[in-house]
């Protein structure tokens, strides 16, 4: 037994010198056309470049299910181009989970002839197929406890796989190993090299793969593979079932130095070939464009004038600042306003502070007012707290008109330091409201401004104020109805104020 053991020892140990030497020799060159990976692994309309998949399979962003948990499913995914070179390299990385302690059937890679992707009763794939077949087989049938296993079968397409004794008759060599309910995924790599066919597993124990993680499971010798063939994996399930999961599909060509030389001379005169066709046809257009613009001058002149002055981008950045310098001018025309409000409100305020100092000095010099007359309509005449408050909310008037000009100002520096944006129709209707109850006030300001001059005339000097009214109670009601409207006008700027900030940032 001990010396069994080391004769396989020597065995595997020789074959790893060798497979190290054959690798010095050969270099890999990835092809991607018999390739996929995730993510992004399919297209919008569901499909994997340079694959096709059939029966139960089911291609996601990051891997494809071949044949889900469920009884009886069978998938496969095939690569539609043909192998061109003779040697190569596949790296397999999946995943076959189930809910049991014993799973079925099982998943297979292949190396065969045939145009279309069919599937069929081994593993997913049809039976009588002429190639390569790599068979990871779950469940035993043949009672002989040595499953999960792997295996290398060869076909001509004349022979039959029986399911009964897991096809031992055409079987070129194998090895035991679970690849079922690893906490990562497994790899397996098939390389074909000058007829040597070698197997290797990655136990999917750990998550870091590298060249010494392989377990070499078959090398087999002597085995014959011609070119063009195509690359396909299929999976199927039985009474028990599995999840089948193709995680990635790696394909390299081993090609000799020689080999990658000619092949790079061979890129090297494809692109020649694409850049003098370039040149030809560039050529060509310049040729047909001078002598359309010499046809056609005035067409000329008006696609340089719109390319000049219509282009897209400098269209749009034209709408952005004029929006913009819509928006400040705007702005500034309510601050003018504001200023000549405020302006306004001050004189007003003024006067009557003057007009109440006149009454208070006539009432301290012994002279008793009369009492004013009533007016015709039954009017009363305004009484001496009444214009105490009015004086009070003139005064408040003011500040309130200074905090809005003051507003005003800020949100225009904002607008100046802000990304520019084009003014929407909600902005330019507020602004315009803002406007019209801005210039309604002034016009009511203005109109107590000249009934008090009106009524400090008809006076007659400093001791007839007591004796007739200043301002009559409808001038009162309006301007405490104008003060409301401002105050108002006020909150819903500044409502949008916030609004706006919110936008900007």
């Amino acid at each position: 037994m001990l010396m069994l053991f080391e004769m396989e020892f020597l065995y595997f140990f020789i074959l790893s010198i060798f497979i190290q030497f054959t690798d010095a020799n050969l270099s890999k060159r990835f092809e991607y056309k018999h390739s996929f990976k995730g993510p992004h692994l399919v297209q919008k309309d569901r499909t994997v470049p340079f694959w096709t998949y059939v029966g139960n399979a089911i291609a996601s962003d990051d891997f494809v299910r071949l044949a889900p948990s469920l009884k009886s499913q069978r998938g496969l995914i095939w690569n539609k181009l043909p192998v061109e070179f003779p040697n190569w390299e596949v790296e397999l990385t999946f995943k076959v989970a189930g809910r049991g302690r014993i799973g079925a059937d099982g998943l297979a890679f292949w190396y065969t002839t045939g145009n279309e992707a069919l599937t069929g009763p081994v593993f997913g794939a049809q039976d009588n197929w002429n190639g390569l077949g790599v068979f990871f087989d779950s469940f035993d049938n043949d009672g002989g406890s040595n499953n999960p296993y792997i295996s290398a079968h060869l076909n001509d397409g004349t022979k039959k796989f029986d399911h009964q004794t897991d096809g031992n008759q055409n079987q070129l060599g194998g090895c035991m190993r679970d690849y079922r309910n690893k906490p990562f995924a497994t790899k397996a790599k098939v390389r074909y090299e000058n007829k040597v066919l070698s197997l290797s597993i990655h136990n999917g124990l750990t998550s870091s793969v590298t060249e010494d993680s392989f377990d070499v499971c078959k090398v087999i010798m002597d085995v014959d593979l011609q070119p063009g063939g195509h690359f396909s994996v299929s999976a199927a399930t039985g009474g028990l079932a599995d999840d089948h999961d193709i995680i990635s599909f790696m394909a390299h060509s081993l090609r000799t130095e020689e080999e990658m030389k000619s092949k790079q001379a061979i890129a090297d005169e494809e692109r020649a070939k694409y850049d003098k066709e370039f040149e030809e046809y560039d050529k060509q257009l310049n040729e047909a464009k001078t002598e359309y613009q010499k046809e056609n001058p005035e067409a000329n002149a008006k696609e340089d004038e719109e390319e000049e002055f219509y282009d897209t981008g400098v269209k749009e950045l034209k709408m952005i600042f004029d929006g913009q310098d819509h928006i400040h001018q705007s702005i500034n025309a309510i601050n003018r306003r504001l200023n000549e409000l405020i302006g306004t409100s001050q004189q007003l305020a003024t006067q009557i502070g003057q007009l109440a100092q006149q009454g208070a000095g006539v009432q301290q010099a012994g002279q008793v007012p009369a009492q004013p007359p009533a007016t015709g309509t039954g009017t009363p005449a305004i009484q001496r707290h009444e214009v105490d408050h009015l004086i009070r909310n003139g005064n408040d008037l003011v500040q309130q008109l200074n905090q809005l000009k003051n507003s005003v100002e800020g949100i225009a520096r904002e607008k100046r330091d802000a990304p520019p944006a084009p003014p929407s129709y909600e902005d330019q209707a507020g602004t315009q409201l803002i406007k019209n109850n801005v210039d309604e006030m002034k016009t009511i300001l203005k109109q107590m401004q000249a009934d008090a001059y009106v009524n400090s005339q008809k006076g007659g000097g400093a001791s007839s104020c007591p004796e007739v009214s200043c301002l009559s109670t409808t001038y009162f009601g309006v301007f405490i109805v104008g003060q409301v409207v401002l105050l108002l006008l006020y909150s819903v700027y500044q409502s949008r104020k916030e609004a706006a900030a919110k936008k900007f940032y």
